[in-house]
């Protein structure tokens, strides 16, 4: 049986998710994100929490960003080579 098609949240997501990775490697692969980075890329539409944390959650379950805390919470990159391992 086939899956039914996503939906436009699922849709929107996946393209925010998207932009948020393609951006974050432009950056050094050792470079932390903070929640205020990740919004300040100007992609997560009016700084939406909610949305932010649906983003990297995905990236996360997806295994392209992996969660680091060192006095904060934050989140690196991880290059899609490893993230498919």
């Amino acid at each position: 049986m086939a899956s039914p098609p996503p939906s436009a949240a699922d849709a929107k997501l996946e393209i925010l998710k998207n932009q948020v990775y393609e951006q974050c490697l432009d950056e050094e692969p050792d470079t932390v994100f903070r929640q205020q980075d990740i919004l300040d890329m100007g992609v997560i539409p009016d700084s939406d929490a909610a949305m932010l944390l649906a983003v990297t959650q995905r990236l996360v379950d997806e295994k392209l960003f992996k969660m680091v805390r060192d006095g904060q919470l934050g989140w690196m990159y991880r290059p899609l080579e490893d993230a498919l391992k």
